[in-house]
């Protein structure tokens, strides 16, 4: 598919337009953005991309600055967008609240772990 016809909306007149057509496409190019950046990022101490040498090294500079300041906080930010947008609980309880605050904590665990795993 050409890029023209990846941005141009599909207009069925027989059918409504999905809102997971529209979010999956603006999720692709942070999500792009954040990877092919990613490729070419050096942070001169522990991990480099596969693609870093194929870079100059102002060009991975640059890249590796993105990946790791702003290319980060939008995808955390439409991570965080995604959650705010979900629906309602069917069921507001006091057991609902709790189940989901133990499930934020759990992932922020996960998180948490990973991030300081991929530090090391």
């Amino acid at each position: 598919m050409s890029a023209r016809g990846w941005l141009k909306p599909v207009i069925d007149p027989d059918r409504s337009m999905n809102p997971d057509e529209l979010t999956l496409r603006v999720w692709d190019l942070p999500r792009a953005l954040q990877v092919g950046s990613g490729l070419f990022a050096d942070d001169d101490i522990a991990s480099a991309g596969p693609l870093v040498k194929s870079a100059s090294g102002a060009l991975s500079q640059a890249l590796t600055k993105w990946h790791n300041t702003f290319g980060q906080w939008l995808v955390i930010a439409l991570v965080a967008r995604h959650v705010r947008a979900a629906p309602p609980a069917s069921v507001d309880s006091f057991r609902s609240r709790v189940v989901a605050l133990a499930v934020v904590v759990a992932c922020a665990a996960v998180v948490r772990d990973v991030v300081v795993g991929l530090g090391r």
